[in-house]
């Protein structure tokens, strides 16, 4: 199994959508693109969590 591991920050939701197509079609064994949060991500996440639970 190969693994690309690609930073979410560094690219637009709309980017990350066009990035996802482009690399499902060039790569056809590939079933699915999973993106890695970075630590600054998880702890925006958490927050937004807490808060929502608060």
């Amino acid at each position: 199994m190969s693994v690309l591991t690609l930073k979410r920050y560094v690219l637009s939701e709309r980017e990350r959508e066009k990035l996802e197509d482009a690399l499902l079609t060039s790569f056809p064994e590939c079933e699915s693109v999973v993106w890695q949060l970075d630590d600054v991500e998880l702890g925006e996440l958490y927050h937004k969590k807490m808060q929502i639970k608060a």
